[in-house]
């Protein structure tokens, strides 16, 4: 599943940093790590760098050529198409100058003085370094040249009058290095660098006024963005990382996962896959240790609850988690090492607003790294069964995520934005890819006998036991994977019914096999 843009779209520009939180306009060298800096050679410094500010998330569109634009950003007030960065000098940047380079990048000035949508995160990337600008320019002068006129945006009136970006950048946008601070490490500055720089993170995870600019001593608390939720990685009390060491953080930024069985999805997927994944270990232990020791000035606020969640709510949010969810979850939330994710205490669950929660139950996930399928409900439950499991999942095992319980109506409007489309659903979302050598004759025989309704645990205990024994150097999230996209692509794409009804034939035999395989050795 592609997100727009790891869901930085418009956004990502328009959440400018606090001002608090700008650093000094005194041109400093950026800190920096001795494997970020080992090669004499600038285009391969400007390539790690680059991975570091995730130019490929916006400008690179899935099967497209890289760097050559037309990746929509998404934004309340319209479309945007990221453009193309390539080295054509007609429809690219191949005949801009370094100058005029570092102006698009730090001043939000393109090449013939246009202000530029804050979309490019010229708010953050006016941090980056000299030294690193001039890299990334050596960098971008080798992208192949690549002829393709960027589309043409779709903003509203008056949005799409690009002088008025003129007025946002006097009042929210402050132009200046990254100055070190002194009274912290070396390695703490190059995090606070990378963080605040060139990974831009607080241009997702920073609450913003109306203005769609960053709210002054809330940085990083947490923001909706593109109908996810990017959530609050801040110093404060009610910060998602707030119980993670540093070596757990560093371990999901390069992982997606950590030994809290909890796994990046959505935009943080991608996030991951693309940027923070390579860089070096160096870099991504700076940027942990930055992140669990920022230097906060204000508390953050414990967030209200909306629209409280009655009793029978919360009855039948349990009874369709229990029906549906455990299985692979777990009654007590915690998941399965490998297979499903702890629910428990996650960011993306608990967090101060729904949206990824709410995503992930209407429109599933794809198997991504070690995790297995998370399938699509859209068409299982209704728009009240959605609301009613999501608040329950949110306030569960002492969960505090009642900072905006979900309603009906929300779950109808975010289903919108969601990727349901009904092929993709019954295909891509549901039924996991299988692949052909982990499959063998005698397995798929067993999985046809189990295709009736009620599918007994022995038997699905057998199934697995005997799998290992004929594949036993196949991982436990590729047996679940397997057997469950053999049951899904042979047994239920082929049987009677409604989409929804051999849908949930397919949930309970996943959370079948899920728990043999947890279970049987």
């Amino acid at each position: 599943m592609r997100t727009s843009t790891r869901s930085i779209g418009l956004m990502l520009g328009c959440l400018a940093l606090p001002l608090a939180a700008v650093a000094a306009t005194k041109p400093t060298s950026a800190p920096t790590s001795a494997s970020a800096t080992a090669s004499g050679d600038p285009v391969a410094r400007g390539e790690y760098l680059s991975k570091a500010a995730h130019c490929n998330a916006c400008h690179s569109r899935e099967g497209g050529p890289a760097y050559s634009g037309n990746v929509p950003l998404n934004s309340p007030f319209g479309v945007l198409y990221a453009p193309n960065i390539t080295q054509d000098p007609t429809t690219g940047i191949g005949n801009w100058t370094e100058k005029e380079f570092e102006g698009s990048l730090r001043r939000g000035v393109g090449k013939d003085g246009q202000y530029l949508y804050p979309a490019m995160p010229y708010i953050e990337f006016t941090k980056i370094s000299d030294d690193d600008i001039h890299a990334l320019w050596a960098y971008f002068r080798t992208i192949k040249p690549v002829r393709e006129e960027t589309k043409k945006n779709e903003m509203k009136f008056p949005f799409n009058v690009r002088v008025g970006i003129a007025g946002w950048q006097a009042m929210y946008f402050k132009q200046g290095r990254y100055a070190n601070d002194p009274s912290q490490s070396a390695q703490w500055n190059r995090g606070a660098y990378l963080v605040q720089g060139l990974g831009h993170c607080e241009a997702c995870h920073t609450p913003t006024n109306v203005a769609m600019a960053p709210k002054k001593g809330e940085a990083l608390q947490g923001n909706v963005i593109d109908h996810w939720f990017a959530p609050d990685i801040s110093g404060g009390q009610f910060s998602g990382i707030k119980d993670w060491s540093v070596e757990q953080l560093a371990t999901y930024l390069k992982q997606g996962h950590n030994d809290k069985n909890e796994a990046a999805v959505g935009p943080m997927q991608q996030t991951i896959d693309l940027g923070t994944s390579q860089l070096s270990d160096a870099d991504v232990t700076a940027i942990s240790v930055y992140l669990k020791n920022q230097v906060t000035t204000t508390a953050d606020r414990e967030p209200k609850t909306k629209h409280p969640v009655t009793a029978i709510e919360r009855a039948s949010g349990k009874a369709i988690f229990a029906d549906n969810c455990a299985s692979c979850h777990g009654n007590d939330g915690k998941g399965v090492a490998g297979i499903a994710p702890s629910l428990v205490g996650a960011a993306s669950v608990a967090g101060k607003e729904p949206e990824t929660a709410l995503r992930a139950v209407l429109q599933g996930f794809e198997p991504h790294g070690q995790w297995g399928v998370m399938p699509s409900f859209a068409q299982v439950f209704t728009p009240q069964e959605v609301s009613d499991v999501v608040n329950y999942v949110r306030t569960a095992w002492g969960n505090a995520g009642a900072g905006s319980s979900v309603t009906p109506s929300q779950v109808t409007r975010l289903a919108r934005y969601s990727d349901l489309g009904g092929a993709k659903v019954e295909s891509a979302l549901v039924c996991p890819s299988a692949q052909a050598t982990a499959l063998d004759a005698m397995t798929l025989a067993q999985v046809k006998a189990l295709a009736d309704d009620t599918q007994p645990q022995a038997a699905t205990d057998k199934l697995v036991r005997d799998y290992r024994s004929r594949h036993p150097k196949v991982g436990t999230t590729d047996i679940v994977t397997t057997i469950s996209g053999a049951y899904c692509r042979d047994v239920m794409a082929t049987s009677k019914g409604t989409l929804a009804d051999r849908q949930k034939r397919y949930v309970a035999f996943t959370g079948t096999v899920a728990q043999a395989v947890s279970t049987t050795r």
